[in-house]
C-alpha cells in the first residue's frame, strides 16, 4: 500500500473516513468517533498533511479547533487504493449470525493468547 499509494493502512483508513464523514470534518468529531489515542490520530493527520493528502485548517467558528478535509490528491488516493485491513471489513457482506460466530472466535483467540489486558 505504501509503495504504490504512499500511505499506510492506517492512513488510508483515515482518508476513507474523512471522505465518508466529510467533506469538512471537525478534528474533534473525528477523534470522538475513532477508538484511537488522540496523539495517534494527530500523527496520522500530520503525515497525511505533509504528503498533501489532507488539509488542516482553523475552524471559523472556534479558531482553537481544526477542520480536516481531503485535498484532490487525497480524494484520488481514497478512491483508487484497494480496500484493505479494517476498512475492508466494513464493506464485506456478511449475515448477522456469521458475524456473531466470528466475534466469538476472536474473543476465544484473545483468551487463548492471553491478550485480555489489551482487548477493550
Amino acid at each position: 500500500m505504501e509503495a504504490r499509494f504512499g500511505v499506510t493502512g492506517a492512513q488510508l483508513a483515515i482518508l476513507r473516513l474523512v471522505a465518508e464523514w466529510g467533506p469538512r470534518l471537525r478534528l474533534a468529531d473525528l477523534r470522538d468517533r475513532l477508538v484511537m489515542h488522540p496523539a495517534t490520530i494527530g500523527q496520522l493527520l500530520d503525515r497525511l498533511a505533509a504528503r498533501g493528502l489532507v488539509e488542516l485548517t482553523p475552524d471559523p467558528d472556534d479558531r482553537r479547533r481544526r477542520i480536516v478535509s481531503l485535498t484532490p490528491e487525497g480524494r484520488r488516493v481514497a478512491e483508487e487504493a484497494p480496500l484493505s485491513g479494517p476498512v475492508r471489513l466494513r464493506h464485506a457482506p456478511a449475515d448477522a449470525e456469521r458475524l456473531r460466530r466470528l466475534a466469538a472466535a476472536l474473543d476465544d483467540a484473545v483468551v487463548l493468547f492471553g491478550l485480555e489486558d489489551y482487548a477493550t
